[in-house]
């Protein structure tokens, strides 16, 4: 499964290469729809039914992204480790 659109800091996977020319592509994230590592207390308010979100619920969470980054055959070497150590420096 190819994403859309996923940016991660200055990186933006959406199939248009950057200023680089480099295309990013996320083909998998884990970690969304998991649950922060976090104790939640939920509480449900006076004259309110079901479930309510808790705070903590939309707190941060460690996500894994698995992709690509494709440059043309003509790419300057450079540029191709520049990418990376962009990567790498998020």
């Amino acid at each position: 499964m190819i994403f859309d659109l996923v940016t991660y800091d200055t990186i933006i996977a959406g199939g248009a290469p950057d200023a680089d020319g480099i295309t990013w592509c996320v083909s998998s994230i884990e970690g969304w729809w998991e649950t922060p590592p976090l104790t939640q207390n939920v509480i449900n308010p006076t004259g309110m039914h079901g479930s309510v979100i808790a705070s903590s619920t939309l707190a941060a969470r460690p996500l894994v992204l698995r992709g690509s980054a494709k440059a043309d055959m003509g790419t300057d070497p450079a540029v191709v480790i520049r990418a990376f150590d962009r990567l790498g420096g998020i």
